[in-house]
């Protein structure tokens, strides 16, 4: 008898060298470190954003309406939750994280929250950019958490292209590999078809 939980964990966990910190992994090359690495500084910068949501509503400045604070407040705990496990998730990864959030353990399922985050918080930036500057800075000025979470919204876009290229990279490894092999057995069929025919 398997248990339900237990199957998950065979379903997804793999072996049990995938846990751990990561540059110490099993299979781990440069690339993957890098990616892990743009993945940390990315996590920092979008729960940089994810704060910046989440108090500035609560400024005397601005007049936010009850709906307006309660979804500036909701989405930034979201992006800052999303961002601590992907922070984790580059730096050390549990069995938690494979239960729950299972596509940031992947090289395709970060690919897409990459994207995803980045579209989202581009537009984002701008309007707490905005409303940052009416209620506490000067014109032009900007605080130090804007310029991490321009800086994270950044490297989001710079590390979904990086998965992007590890992604090619490893395909058109998996084509060559194939066919290598397709052309070993050509060569390995015709010489047990010559051998055939000079036996004959």
């Amino acid at each position: 008898h398997v248990s339900t939980q237990g199957s998950l964990y065979s379903v997804g966990m793999g072996r049990d060298d995938n846990l751990g910190c990561r540059c110490n992994q099993r299979g781990q090359n440069t690339f993957r470190r890098v990616l892990h690495a743009f993945g940390a500084i990315t996590s920092l910068g979008l729960f940089c954003l994810g704060f910046m949501m989440a108090c500035i509503p609560t400024l005397q400045q601005l007049k936010y309406s009850p709906g307006q604070t309660l979804a500036s407040i909701t989405q930034g705990l979201a992006i800052m939750l999303f961002s601590s496990i992907s922070f984790f998730e580059s730096v050390y990864s549990t069995k938690w994280v494979w239960m729950w959030f299972g596509f940031m353990t992947t090289i395709p399922g970060r690919l897409a929250y990459y994207i995803t985050i980045g579209l989202y918080a581009l537009p984002v930036l701008k309007s707490l950019g905005e409303a940052h500057e009416a209620a506490w800075e000067g014109e032009g000025q900007v605080s130090i958490l804007e310029v991490a979470a321009l800086i994270g919204i950044i490297f989001t876009f710079l590390t979904a292209f990086l998965h992007l290229v590890f992604l090619c990279c490893r395909r058109g490894k998996e084509v060559r590999r194939g066919r290598t092999e397709e052309n070993k057995v050509v060569v390995k069929k015709t010489q047990t078809e010559v051998t055939s025919q000079s036996s004959e």
